[in-house]
């Protein structure tokens, strides 16, 4: 499949500034995020006011697939945390990246909407902190030293529940933190289901992780 170059519209700023903190630690913080719809765009903007978004373009279709861009956001950004998310996410997100910061090791994995071993969901807005076992791919972060890194194999889903296997595997935690982060759901038909990415990623994480899910 042939897809366009990958077009950072909005990058990270040149000068970086510490915007959160682990105990007295400065932290920087960058949220990633694939954007085709400005409207959307603007409001993750002020979600994530003042930490700065870094937005590529997804207006073109086919685009790149969404792994190959947080890949390359990793790999070129300096900064000390990342935050990636869809472009509907809502709610105070310097708050659930702070409670966060306030919790998590170096190797530990942070997601906002998970499930535990026995299938049980945990949204954001949970009222403690809690451990999963997988998460949604809608919002979630990690330090960028920790180790973690996206599989190369995936394409457009399924990523995050690959990073929290890896996390929990190496024998680190996936977690829930309180926090009031919504996801609106806002989508028209992802484009990439009817393109059979959507299984193919699946049956990829399903095969990978065979020894981790449910019999």
């Amino acid at each position: 499949m042939n897809t366009p170059p990958i077009k950072c519209i909005v990058p990270w700023p040149a000068k970086t500034f510490p915007i959160l903190h682990k105990g007295e630690t400065p932290v920087t913080v960058a949220v990633i995020c694939l954007s085709d719809e400005d409207d959307q765009a603007a409001e993750l903007v002020k979600a994530a006011a003042p930490i700065p978004v870094v937005f590529y373009d997804g207006k073109p279709k086919p685009c790149t697939p969404i792994v190959q861009i947080y890949a390359q956001a990793l790999a070129e950004i300096d900064a000390d945390f990342f935050v990636f998310a869809h472009q509907d996410i809502r709610g105070n997100i310097p708050a659930w990246v702070q409670n966060g910061l306030n919790v998590m090791d170096q190797h530990d994995f942070l997601g906002v909407i998970g499930w535990d071993k026995k299938g049980k969901q945990f949204w954001g807005n949970t009222s403690q902190t809690t451990v999963i076992e997988k998460c949604d791919e809608c919002c979630f972060a990690f330090y960028k030293d920790s180790g973690l890194s996206f599989d190369p194999k995936l394409h457009w889903t399924n990523y995050s529940q690959d990073l929290c296997y890896r996390t929990t595997c190496a024998g680190y935690r996936a977690l829930c933190v309180p926090n009031n982060i919504g996801h609106a759901q806002h989508r028209h038909g992802p484009w990439f289901v009817k393109q059979g990415f959507y299984h193919k990623d699946m049956a990829y994480v399903r095969a990978k992780w065979a020894h981790k899910l449910p019999k």
